[in-house]
């Protein structure tokens, strides 16, 4: 939980969503679903790119750093607070 690692799957449903939109309809063809596999794999390349070169990556949202801190601070106290009753256990 304190790795900053992703709680959830959400990269993977807001990938599902873009491609979706980049796709426009729900049952594409064959042919049409590899081009715009080939596209979504440039616009990803040309990510990765900008982010070598330098460019920062776009940040989450205010609210998800918020919650992501009120949580990891939550943690944090119970570990302390699990410590502590350890300490006056012993």
């Amino acid at each position: 939980m304190l790795s900053d690692v992703s709680r959830t799957n959400n990269s993977v449903e807001g990938w599902h969503s873009g491609f979706a939109n980049l796709v426009g309809c729900s049952h594409q063809s064959l042919w049409t679903f590899i081009e715009c596999l080939k596209k979504d794999q440039r616009l990803s390349e040309a990510r990765v790119e900008q982010q070598l070169c330098g460019s920062q990556p776009t940040s989450r949202k205010k609210g998800y750093r918020d919650t992501a801190a009120r949580i990891r601070r939550i943690v944090e106290d119970c570990r302390g607070l699990s410590k502590t009753m350890r300490t006056a256990i012993s």
